[in-house]
């Protein structure tokens, strides 16, 4: 299946959860950016306490020179898994197969106007893993019912946010200035590439480009 390696590496024990577990397997990715470019990656898995153990083990924010905090949360029939890191500019963000960058295209007047800006965050999915096809039947169906929630939060007002999937647009909820997605993953199964792209305005001190340094995973 294409999306095999895709999700090994950024949900990582997602799979085996969604195939022991007959409750609801929930998995966010979060980018929160402040006015000075400075911001945090998150990455939450809430699923049954069952699992707690497992998840402690896991790491799945794995970005070269930066600290990973680490939280681990029971609450009632809730155990939640959390990773963040923070940086101080986007080009402190190593990652594979991937790259968020912020790209200024309209510069407000010092203390009047406000500065436009578009926020881009491309997840490339690698098509090389072969599998058997029961092997991807039986991953669909694990898959169905099950949601990738990604989340941005930018320093402005959101007036536009797009992602195209394989011909098919995913509806983003606004809320002024962050964005959610709530992404059926048996959706991205098929997809090689997803990019998430979001206008936004308001008053930030950002360069004219900046972006994470990229490294393929083949």
């Amino acid at each position: 299946m294409k999306s095999k390696r895709f999700f090994r590496k950024h949900i990582g024990l997602l799979f085996i959860l969604i195939f022991f577990i007959s409750g609801c397997v929930d998995f966010e990715e979060k980018v929160q950016i402040n006015p000075d470019g400075s911001g945090t990656l998150m990455i939450k898995v809430i699923t049954d306490p069952i699992f707690a153990n497992e998840l402690k083990k896991e790491k799945f924010l794995e970005i070269p020179g930066k600290k990973v905090s680490i939280e681990n949360i029971l609450e009632g029939e809730k155990f939640y898994h959390i990773e963040s890191v923070y940086f101080k500019n986007l080009r402190e963000l190593k990652m594979k197969d991937e790259t968020i960058k912020i790209r200024v295209t309209k510069k407000g007047l010092i203390g009047l106007g406000k500065t436009e800006a578009i926020f881009e965050h491309s997840i490339y999915i690698a098509k090389n893993h072969k599998t058997l096809e029961e092997e991807d039947a039986l991953e669909e169906m694990m898959l169905i019912g099950h949601y990738f929630v990604y989340i941005v939060e930018l320093p402005g007002c959101i007036h536009k946010a797009d992602l195209n999937i394989n011909g098919i647009k995913v509806k983003p909820e606004i809320r002024k200035n962050k964005v959610i997605w709530r992404i059926p993953l048996d959706l991205l199964g098929e997809s090689s590439r997803m990019i998430f792209l979001i206008k936004f305005r308001g008053k930030f001190n950002f360069p004219s480009d900046i972006q994470s340094t990229q490294e393929f995973s083949r």
